[in-house]
């Protein structure tokens, strides 16, 4: 049994699975095991874009089955909208939906997504930097590097899905690790499952790894690989993804590409050493730096102290004349790509409007019609993601070869750099610890008995706003109608179009049924009572109803 324990602990998968551990015991020093429980929902309801996460869950759990599979039909009643734009993982959605008959009322598994997505993390970064060293203390240091990557842990439960950054790694284990000559049918494979699950879980992953595949592709060229087989692949790709967005609604509803966070959600060239946008106190190790926008969080893409040094130490190995042979940098066709993908992703990145620190270096003035198509990925900064990790597993893969014969100098210094990257990061871990460790509670705004009078009402089936609702009151009442078998004419989605939901709400008020009521704000009650309806005050609302 011993002899059975000690060869599992040395074979491949023995490795993943203590990796696969750490992963998770560094998951729970963080974020605790409470929100795990999937019956626990109220630490859900913090009024931000986690909200939005889980209500739209709640709203496609709660939605008649609809072919494209993914439509949500209550929250912007009568338009339809996708799981898609409430950022509610669809994939997870979809799945759980199908058994939602088995569970209980109150439902949320974005406990056990944070979960899973660390554990691949680190997981995938060990399958990627195991090629270039087999020494296993190496290998399980420099794989829990990944699991305190900044833009992970800022991303993770604000917006979650793009917290699965695992599947960028996907793309990334392809890149570094496959050759061209490897099975065909096996990168079809490959590519298939990571268009799947880049357009299942959050659209801009497809963009992101559509830009890796690119690489990837250059790359195969490069080392006289057929060019139509790479171009097959690329095509191969889009459609896919295409496909899994069409069956989750992704072409259904009015959406709107609104361009006005074209430039503004964008990445600054500070970025890579910037702390700004974690917390309020950033980063313990390095300082914030100043930034052009007013909204930094979407180009957030800081390496970490300890990233910051290892990426110094490497440079500076490679300007003393400390090279390696072969790996890594000996494949032309790899460095090429590499160079050109993280060249190609910065220049997306900074958007139309590029800055270094407060310093704008340009703002290109481009035609309406280049900048509506490019506004459909309007938070640029995210694609920086792309050279951000690239230069993390390039670092670590350089130093990796050039101390390969010195593996406990090699397993000390990363240790050291381990340490340094937790240090560093260390307010944002509290500060994330202290939130999810701790039971939350949630009381809405609507205390008023006339919610409970109206809800103890089955006759009406719809809420109209009148008034211009702020988010955190659209999640009110969006909970408070699917509590109570009701729908909302509006919702806080990542694209919507406003226009046709005033054309939708002022068509109604001019003809009210029974089953509607007409919610205005209280400074909007001069408009309210021109309208001949019943005419209640709840909170700070005035309800015009023709049915109560």
């Amino acid at each position: 049994m011993v002899d059975k324990i000690y060869k599992a602990h040395k074979s491949e998968y023995g490795l993943y699975l203590e990796i696969g551990i750490i992963s998770a015991l560094v998951f729970v020093i963080i974020y605790g095991v409470r929100i795990l429980n999937p019956t626990y929902t109220t630490w859900l309801y913090n009024g931000a874009d986690l909200t939005q996460h889980y209500l739209g869950w709640k709203a496609y759990r709660l939605s008649a089955w609809h072919f494209p599979l993914g439509i949500i039909d209550n929250l912007s009643y009568p338009n339809e909208m996708s799981v898609i734009f409430t950022d509610s993982i669809p994939l997870f959605a979809l799945v759980f939906k199908l058994f939602a008959f088995a569970l209980p009322s109150e439902f949320q598994y974005f406990g056990i997504w944070g979960l899973m997505s660390y554990i691949l993390q680190g997981i995938l970064a060990a399958r990627i930097l195991k090629k270039y060293n087999q020494n296993r203390l190496v290998l399980i240091l420099s794989s829990s590097m990944f699991l305190f990557v900044p833009v992970m842990m800022e991303r993770m439960y604000y917006h979650t899905a793009l917290a699965g950054q695992w599947i960028i790694l996907l793309s990334l284990e392809v890149f570094l690790n496959w050759k061209s000559d490897d099975d065909d049918w096996k990168y079809v494979r490959r590519i298939c499952v990571i268009a799947i699950l880049s357009a299942s879980v959050h659209i801009y992953f497809v963009l992101i790894n559509g830009i890796i595949l690119f690489g990837i592709v250059l790359k195969n060229i490069i080392n006289r690989s057929s060019l139509i087989r790479q171009i097959l692949l690329l095509i191969t790709y889009v459609l896919v993804a295409g496909v899994v967005v069409y069956i989750l609604g992704g072409f259904v509803g009015n959406t709107s590409n609104a361009k006005e966070g074209l430039g503004v959600y964008a990445f600054n060239l500070n970025g890579f050493f910037n702390p700004a946008g974690i917390v309020d106190g950033g980063a313990n190790i390095f300082p914030n730096l100043p930034f052009l926008t007013e909204w930094p969080d979407e180009g957030y893409s800081y390496l970490g102290a300890g990233f910051i040094f290892l990426l110094v130490f490497v440079v500076g190995i490679g300007i003393f004349g400390l090279r390696t042979s072969g790996g890594l940098f000996g494949n032309k066709g790899l460095t090429i790509s590499l160079l050109t993908i993280s060249l190609l992703s910065i220049i997306f990145a900074l958007s139309p409007r590029a800055g270094l620190g407060q310093v704008e270096l340009y703002n290109l003035g481009l035609p309406e019609i280049i900048l509506k198509a490019w506004s459909v990925f309007r938070a640029t900064g995210r694609i920086a993601w792309i050279c951000m990790y690239i230069v993390m597993f390039c670092s670590l893969i350089y130093y990796m070869q050039v101390l390969n014969q010195k593996k406990l100098l090699a397993g000390a210094l990363l240790f050291i750099l381990l340490v340094i990257q937790v240090y560093d990061l260390g307010q944002i871990i509290t500060y994330k610890h202290n939130i999810y460790s701790s039971v939350q509670t949630h009381e809405s705004l609507l205390q008023d008995e006339k919610w409970d009078e109206i809800a103890a009402k089955s006759k009406i089936k719809h809420i109209i706003y009148m008034s211009d609702m702020n988010i955190f009151e659209m999640f009110e009442f969006g909970n408070y109608a699917l509590n109570n078998d009701m729908t909302t004419s509006d919702f806080y989605y990542a694209r919507s179009n406003k226009e046709i939901i005033e054309l939708y709400r002022n068509k109604e008020i001019e003809h009210p049924t029974s089953d509607e009521i007409f919610i205005f704000k209280i400074e909007d009650e001069s408009e309210a009572l021109k309208y001949d309806m019943n005419c209640y005050y709840a909170d700070e609302y005035i309800i015009m109803a023709r049915g109560l």
